[in-house]
């Protein structure tokens, strides 16, 4: 399994933009074609501020021959 973190010490989810959100949902979309019981991402809010973004990815390595 791949864990990537990204985190940032901004607003956080305060501030809502007004966008159509449609990124987060393709990208959710593609990780459950990828492998719907361990691929997702999680968004969290951090304790003083700022979100950090967890992507889990399954690793898949080819057959030995």
């Amino acid at each position: 399994m791949l864990e990537l973190s990204v985190s940032d010490d901004g607003v956080g989810f305060g501030n809502a933009t007004g966008g159509s959100g449609i990124g987060l949902a393709n990208i959710q979309e593609r990780l459950g074609n990828l492998n719907r019981q361990q691929a997702k991402l999680v968004l969290r809010a951090l304790p003083d501020g700022g979100v950090a973004a967890i992507l889990h990815l399954p690793l898949r390595f080819p057959p030995e021959t």
